[in-house]
């Protein structure tokens, strides 16, 4: 069986996986600015800005999101449907914009981005 990293239910009631072998070689290795942003990941899942059918696939699902850094503010996690209400991340990563040509249809929007937790930078180590 494989390890789950993290369960999480988008706003849409869909459950969202993140297997430990997806996360360590795929989006670690083509992504390592990920590494230590598993929290991240699960937080654009959970409270996205938005959430989108992909462009490449009917089966896959965009979630677009912030993420904590000035120089890519956003963050893009695609999944792929397993089940009806069961979805895995196939990857995830930061961006410079938003990512909305990602999207073929949007399914779910933030009517309101100022509820959103928006995580602070962490202060640099000098």
């Amino acid at each position: 069986m494989k390890k789950v990293l993290f369960n999480a239910i988008d706003p849409l009631g869909n459950e969202i996986k993140l297997l430990k072998e997806t996360f360590e070689k795929h989006i670690v290795i083509r992504h390592p600015e990920m590494k230590s942003r598993i929290q991240d990941i699960k937080r654009a899942v959970k409270r996205p800005l938005y959430i989108g059918s992909g462009v490449k696939s009917k089966n896959s699902i965009i979630y677009l999101s912030v993420f904590p850094n000035p120089n890519t503010p956003y963050i893009i996690v695609a999944a792929k449907r397993i089940k009806k209400t069961n979805k895995i991340i196939l990857t995830a990563f930061s961006a410079k914009n938003l990512g909305l040509n990602k999207i073929n249809k949007i399914l779910w929007q933030e009517k309101n981005p100022k509820n959103l937790i928006i995580p602070t930078l962490r202060p640099r180590k000098s």
